[in-house]
């Protein structure tokens, strides 16, 4: 787990609510909540069933991102989990940081919050969980999003647009 892909935030999130978190990617084996379940990483082939398992995705991305070799990828990361949550109609709760605001909008697409305030993550999870009108709209929002803006398709006819000129 690299320092700055969320798991500062993670960890916390089962601690303050009784939802079911099924957390990829990450690994816990010291794991006293019942309500956490980790799976650490999974293979490529099984990210489609793992992402219909789930109502939410949560994208905790910190604004400093080390990688192995100490650098900080931060301002220039593409979180693929992003519009992986995007195209799979998943409903997004992602960190307020200007990486992540280049492609969602809050309550537009996506619910943003402050990426190191845990209560802010389970108060946006509530929400979504009492608000089924707006768990909806941010849904196909999104999908509408990536869609027609984000797909090969997409960004193959932007390409084709500049060439004209």
């Amino acid at each position: 787990n690299y320092p700055g892909k969320g798991w500062e935030i993670i960890e916390q999130l089962p601690k303050k609510s009784n939802y079911e978190f099924h957390i990829y990617g990450f690994t816990n084996e010291s794991n006293a909540n019942d309500n956490a379940f980790y799976y650490g990483k999974i293979p490529y082939s099984d990210i489609p069933n793992a992402l219909n398992s789930f109502d939410i995705g949560l994208l905790p991305n910190q604004p400093e991102v080390i990688i192995s070799n100490g650098v900080n990828i931060g301002k220039y990361t593409s979180p693929m989990k992003l519009f992986e949550y995007m195209a799979s109609g998943k409903v997004i709760i992602a960190s307020d940081i200007p990486v992540i605001r280049e492609i969602l909008e809050n309550n537009h697409n996506a619910l943003l919050v402050p990426h190191d305030d845990p209560n802010a993550w389970t108060e946006a999870i509530i929400k979504l969980n009492d608000d089924v009108s707006l768990y909806e709209r941010l849904q196909k929002q999104a999908y509408d999003d990536v869609c027609k803006k984000y797909s090969y398709n997409a960004r193959a006819n932007k390409i084709v647009d500049i060439l004209k000129i």
